[in-house]
């Protein structure tokens, strides 16, 4: 799919990430625009993203520090790990994390592949 507006940027982060929809893309409950899909758990091995689309310009994609507090409120809230995505009119979408979350999942990753190789 073609990243070329805000409501696909949604649905692509979604879908790709196994996440759910959130209805009114977040504004009804602060919840982001899409978050882990497992009913009833609510711990930091699921997910709450927020998207944020630009038009304006190819060489630059804002990251608005009220973005980031707005997330990491919702995530303390819900209980679950914050992700910012990120996409411009190229179709190209970033994904943003806090450095301790990102070196967790990746040392979890690390160990992942030293016991079952790499099946990327």
């Amino acid at each position: 799919m073609t990243i070329n507006s805000f409501e696909t940027h949604e649905h692509e982060v979604n879908t790709k990430c196994g996440i759910r929809d959130t209805r009114g893309s977040g504004a009804l409950h602060g919840d982001g625009d899409g978050k882990g899909a497992v009913k009833g758990v609510d711990t930091y091995d699921q997910i709450i993203v927020e998207c944020k689309y630009t038009e304006k310009n190819k060489r630059t994609i804002p990251i608005k520090k009220d973005h980031l507090d707005k997330l990491n409120k919702a995530a303390i809230r819900f209980g679950r790990m914050p992700v910012l995505s990120l996409a411009d009119i190229e179709g190209t979408a970033y994904m943003v994390m806090d450095l301790n979350r990102f070196a967790k999942i990746y040392k979890n990753h690390i160990e992942y592949v030293k016991e079952h190789g790499d099946e990327s």
